[in-house]
């Protein structure tokens, strides 16, 4: 059997070549580190994001037409214990204060139960409950230049003339709830549709989940619905500013996927390679071992040890560059992708256990074609 000191000092008595196997196995951990951490956490970043622009709206029932469709084709479906249900009348309208004038969307509903679905904060006064009134956001009092108990006029295509309402309420909604299908006027259901020449009729019903939210428990929800439902209205998923962003996150999802994986096959093959030169440079000195006595095994044997010890002490110098690597690399990726704002990911355990285990199990992969010719 060959003595462990014998590989030792092949090693020592060679100390560029092994410095330079060492350099490799290093390199090649961190970059496989850096880009697996990067990966992960642009990848959460991306998740936040969606989750937070992603509608509180899970899903809508409207009529196959788009058009207004009677309360009493939904009453089986408005009280259940597995969703919020809110019949609302949706229409655009023009606002009129004076000289100023303002688009809006108009949405009506009962009282209160806008605030069950969409994030509703009331600044001022109250929301609107009695025929003539209405509720304004913040942005649109302020452009009209109006408060509470000022009067503004509101038309609709089709409708000759400008009706009065009284302004009751002032309310704003987040930044996220503003890129959504949100309103910026409030009133009751009856203003609504009669705005929208429809009276006694609704053209949505908003449907919130309650508890999990998950997609199966969606899907689900979706099916017992439409069952419920004449064949003329339908169960249609909430639009919302988070799909705007799916095409851009699957790009970005598929770009991550390839720069993993070409660091995986950038860093085999440099491992490869300083393997197969160190075994080539050392053909004299194998020749010599064999013609002295030593078997085919008893060389495999010492180029496997051999590389096993390359591959974790140069696993261990490869974590701390990989460490600062990473936090590079996802610097990077957040001024690209415009996360300048977002919390930095903590380090991953996964990207760690990978690096680690990647060394060793690469320099032992890498060694095997070498030795084998070798003997």
């Amino acid at each position: 059997m060959i003595p462990r000191a014998y590989f030792w000092n092949t090693l020592r008595l060679r100390p560029i070549r092994t410095c330079l196997s060492l350099i490799s196995v290093a390199g090649a951990v961190a970059a496989v580190m850096a880009v697996l951490q990067s990966t992960i956490a642009t990848r959460m970043q991306m998740n936040d994001l969606h989750s937070t622009l992603d509608s509180p709206v899970d899903m809508e029932i409207i009529a196959t037409d788009t058009g207004p469709f009677s309360q009493d084709d939904i009453a089986s479906v408005m009280n259940n214990d597995d969703y919020l249900a809110v019949p609302i009348f949706r229409v655009f309208t023009k606002v009129v204060a004076g000289s100023r004038a303002s688009r809006c969307l108009t949405v009506g509903m009962s009282s209160d139960d806008y605030s069950r679905v969409h994030d509703v904060h009331i600044v001022s006064g109250r929301t609107a409950t009695a025929f003539g009134e209405v509720c304004l956001a913040a942005s649109v009092a302020e452009h009209l230049r109006v408060g509470l108990g000022d009067e503004v006029e509101i038309g609709a295509k089709g409708l000759p003339w400008l009706l009065k309402k009284k302004v009751v309420g002032v309310y704003e909604v987040p930044v996220t709830e503003q890129v959504n299908d949100s309103a910026t006027v409030l009133t009751t259901l009856d203003d609504a549709a009669r705005l929208g020449k429809s009276r006694g009729k609704v053209n949505a019903v908003l449907i919130r989940l309650t508890g999990d939210r998950s997609e199966w428990r969606e899907q689900s929800v979706r099916e017992s619905v439409q069952a419920q439902l004449p064949k003329s209205l339908m169960v249609t998923q909430s639009a919302a500013a988070s799909d705007l962003s799916r095409p851009t996150e699957a790009m970005i999802g598929v770009g991550l996927n390839v720069a993993a994986i070409l660091s995986v096959i950038a860093s085999v093959f440099i491992v490869f390679n300083s393997s197969q030169m160190s075994v080539t440079e050392r053909q004299g000195q194998l020749a010599v071992m064999r013609i002295i006595g030593a078997t085919d095994d008893q060389i495999r044997s010492m180029l496997y040890r051999e590389a096993l010890l390359i591959g974790l002490a140069g696993t261990v110098l490869g974590i701390l560059p990989g460490i600062a690597g990473s936090a590079f690399l996802e610097q990077g990726m957040r001024d690209v992708l415009g996360f300048r704002k977002m919390q930095s990911v903590a380090l991953q355990p996964l990207s760690v256990i990978v690096g680690i285990a990647f060394g060793p199990l690469v320099t032992m992969i890498s060694v095997w074609f070498p030795a084998k010719n070798a003997c």
